[in-house]
């Protein structure tokens, strides 16, 4: 890797690990305060109207942003072009969620959802002018400016939404924050890399780039008609109160993920098309991607999974109770979501857009069966389902980058195995002191974290001492 690029990937996995840090630790503390303040059909109602949304965004305005980092020589009239694009997709987006707001209302019996879903759908006349100027600052690897765009931005939507909920407007405060984050996004990106609103029409140029787009962005709605799918069944056979448990349970246990997952996606897809006729450097880089995830993955997330109860009863209030088995189900899975989706924005900057298409929609096939199934058994069996399907789909992903790589299964394996042990070993020694409590406080559950921490780097120190040093120095070097 020359000097230059490995210095923008690593100062932007620097920046990118500042700036979520900080958004997290303020955004997590304003998410636990409104769901304090909010009621479980609020968050249930919210849910059902964002799923039209939620399809629509999975198209990414087919991956337009993705052409423009891949295909490192467009031209400014190509890049124009785009935009023009932009504008037709935003405009056709926000028509088909506005008029089918009344339908959703139909399908799930609930006329409430109709106001939300027609304020959400501005949101796509909003990124028409978000898209280009984000791809020019990946394609230049400015992930310095994109991680202060993604802070700035997240703390406006956090404090909107808190003005919103602490004043008693309910799932309105939700809506807010969705269309906060929208425009401040917009705004801040446009700041950081301006792109001239050009109207341009030369789209017999672009075949090549496009057909790599919309394959990209069938993988992009199967991906996201993933995310939201458990919502989109389980509003079929559950009330929207415990429909509000369950998300709410998702949001918790997937917040750190949320915020790691974009990121780590952006600079990994950036980097490997950067280089992506070099095999040596491309295994390499991903053989390190995943070994640095797992250190901070596992133990976060089963760290998560064990203090779950604790959680609940301290910070989210008992009426939130119900959340607290699928805090703990979807925490263990999670780690594998992000191992896979590492994987696979590694075959799509290796032309194989395709195949992760149809990937994606086996993968969700798959995750709508357990659905079904997992519905009949509430909430529990929602989460159920996507325990069982994350590590299937990471075993697939790997199957194929093993295929396409000079690279072995075992070689992936190793990198993160180790840290799955110690994690594991952390969250059994957690159980054992949680049991010995009988009413959490906030003294208790603070104890309970300071043990699996000591656990953790005790056995690192004891048997991974050497390993993690490397790992910190390669984060540390320039």
């Amino acid at each position: 890797m020359s000097d230059g690029l490995k210095n923008s990937v690593i100062q932007g996995v620097k920046w990118f690990a500042i700036s979520k840090t900080l958004l997290q630790l303020f955004r997590w503390t304003v998410t636990f305060i409104v769901i304090r303040e909010l009621e479980q059909d609020d968050y249930g109602l919210v849910a059902l109207a964002g799923i039209s949304i939620a399809i629509l965004k999975g198209f990414n305005f087919l991956s337009i942003k993705t052409v423009i980092i891949k295909f490192q020589e467009l031209t400014d009239r190509e890049i124009d072009s785009l935009f023009t694009l932009c504008i037709a997709i935003g405009t056709v987006f926000f028509l088909l969620a506005y008029s089918t707001a009344p339908l959703l209302a139909y399908i799930y019996d609930s006329d409430r959802i109709v106001e939300p879903i027609r304020v959400l759908s501005f949101i796509f006349l909003i990124d028409i002018f978000t898209i280009v100027p984000a791809g020019k600052l990946s394609k230049e690897l400015n992930f310095k400016s994109l991680s202060k765009i993604s802070l700035a931005a997240g703390v406006l939507s956090s404090f909107i939404v808190l003005l919103f909920a602490l004043n008693g407007m309910g799932y309105w405060s939700l809506v807010a924050g969705v269309i906060s984050l929208s425009i401040a996004t917009a705004v801040f990106t446009n700041i950081a890399k301006f792109h001239k609103p050009i109207l341009c029409w030369e789209f017999s140029k672009l075949k090549e780039q496009m057909s790599f787009g919309m394959y990209n962005s069938f993988a992009g709605i199967t991906s996201e008609i993933s995310d939201i799918i458990g919502i989109m069944i389980g509003g079929l056979f559950i009330s929207e109160e415990k429909l509000g448990a369950y998300k709410v349970g998702m949001v918790v246990s997937s917040m750190p993920l949320r915020k790691i997952s974009p990121e780590i996606r952006r600079i990994s897809f950036a980097a490997f098309s950067a280089i992506q006729t070099d095999e040596k450097r491309i295994i390499s880089n991903y053989l390190k991607s995943i070994q640095l995830s797992s250190w901070i993955l596992f133990p976060v997330f089963f760290g998560f999974a064990s203090v779950a109860p604790g959680i609940v009863s301290v910070i989210l209030g008992e009426k939130w109770h119900e959340s607290t088995v699928v805090i703990q189900i979807v925490s263990l899975a999670l780690p594998f979501t992000l191992f896979h989706e590492i994987s696979a924005s590694l075959l799509v900057s290796l032309g194989q857009a395709k195949l992760v298409s149809k990937l994606s929609l086996l993968n969700l096939i798959m995750y709508a069966t357990l659905l079904l199934i997992g519905a009949q058994y509430g909430v529990m069996g929602l989460a159920g389902a996507l325990f069982v399907i994350s590590p299937i789909k990471y075993l697939i992903s790997t199957h194929y980058l093993c295929k396409n790589l000079p690279l072995r299964s075992a070689q992936i394996f190793a990198k993160w195995s180790r840290q799955l042990l110690f994690s594991s070993v952390m969250s059994l020694g957690i159980l054992g002191v949680s049991v010995q409590i009988d009413t959490y406080s906030v003294i208790s559950l603070g104890a309970v974290i300071f043990t699996g921490v000591v656990i953790y780097l005790l056995q690192v120190l004891l048997f991974a001492k050497v390993e993690f040093k490397e790992i910190v120095l390669m984060f540390k070097s320039k």
